[in-house]
C-alpha cells in the first residue's frame, strides 16, 4: 500500500524517506511467502554476531538470540529496528520499531527493543484445551 509510504531515493540515507512501522511488517509478512525467504531472512543480522546486532543483547541466552533476525536504521534522533523473531513455540513474528524525535541516549532506546523482542521469543499460545 503506497499511502503508508513516501520513497525519496534507494539508500535509506534520507531523512525524506518515510515509512509506516505497518508497511514495513507487511513487507516482512510478504517476503515469507516469496521464492527468495531464506535468503532475505539469512541476510538479516543476529544479535552478537557480525552485522548491525553485533552488540546488541549480549549476556541473552543462545536460544533467543538464534531466535531473532533483524535490521537496525539510525541516523540523530532516528532509532529503527526491524525484523523477525521466532516464538518458543515456532511461531515466527514480524516485527518493527519505528522511534522519531527522541531525548534520551541511544541505548535507552535499544535496550527497551531488546527487552521487547526478548519477552516476544519467550511467548507461547497455550495449548489447546
Amino acid at each position: 500500500n503506497p499511502e503508508g509510504l513516501y520513497m525519496v531515493d534507494g539508500s535509506g540515507l534520507s531523512r525524506f524517506n518515510l515509512m509506516t512501522p505497518q508497511e514495513t511488517v507487511q513487507l516482512l509478512a510478504i517476503m515469507t511467502r516469496s521464492p527468495y525467504t531464506e535468503i532475505f531472512y539469512n541476510s538479516l543480522a543476529i544479535p552478537g554476531e557480525e552485522g548491525t546486532l553485533k552488540d546488541r543483547r549480549k549476556g541473552t541466552s543462545t536460544t533467543a538470540l538464534i531466535n531473532i533476525r533483524g535490521k537496525t536504521g539510525t541516523m540523530t534522533h532516528v532509532r529503527n529496528l526491524s525484523g523477525y523473531v521466532t516464538t518458543n513455540n515456532g511461531e515466527l513474528l514480524a516485527f518493527s520499531f519505528l522511534c522519531n524525535n527522541y531525548n534520551v541516549p541511544g541505548n535507552v532506546i535499544d535496550n527497551l527493543y531488546d527487552r521487547i523482542i526478548a519477552r516476544l521469543a519467550m511467548f507461547a499460545l497455550p495449548d489447546p484445551v
